[in-house]
């Protein structure tokens, strides 16, 4: 365990003690960022975690943080059908909140999902908004 790993996992421990939920899903949410590239299932396992709790507080940006991360997990493991089903869920909330540089993020990772699929019709309507928002 290299010392990144081991200060998150001594945070959490802190934000648990202190019964500081938020606190935990950011450090959950961290772990899963941390395990993305070497242990997929591990870094599945917090995110789900960090999802938990972010829905038992309604936490909207917590919420779309995540599911964006599962989205990018799942594009990791080329199961691009999941990927877009967590993606989507978070692009409902960056259109809520109009922030274009998300928007086109969120697109743009929509959009080669489906290419992925060779399913480029449902695809390229997201490619085209994403670039639409970066120019």
């Amino acid at each position: 365990m290299d010392s990144s790993n081991s200060y998150f996992i001594s945070a959490l421990d802190d934000y648990t003690h202190l019964n500081d939920t938020l606190g935990q899903i950011q450090i959950l949410n961290n772990l899963g960022s941390y395990f993305i590239i070497n242990d997929k299932p591990l870094s599945l396992e917090y995110y789900l975690k960090a999802l938990d709790l972010a829905t038992y507080l309604v936490n909207e940006k917590q919420l779309c943080r995540i599911n964006t991360n599962l989205g990018n997990l799942y594009s990791f493991w080329q199961d691009n059908k999941t990927a877009i089903e967590y993606q989507l869920k978070a692009l409902m909330y960056y259109e809520s909140k109009g922030n274009e540089f998300e928007l086109a993020v969120s697109y743009f990772g929509i959009g080669i999902s489906y290419s992925s699929l060779n399913q480029s019709a449902e695809g390229i309507p997201y490619l085209i908004r994403s670039l639409g928002l970066a120019r």
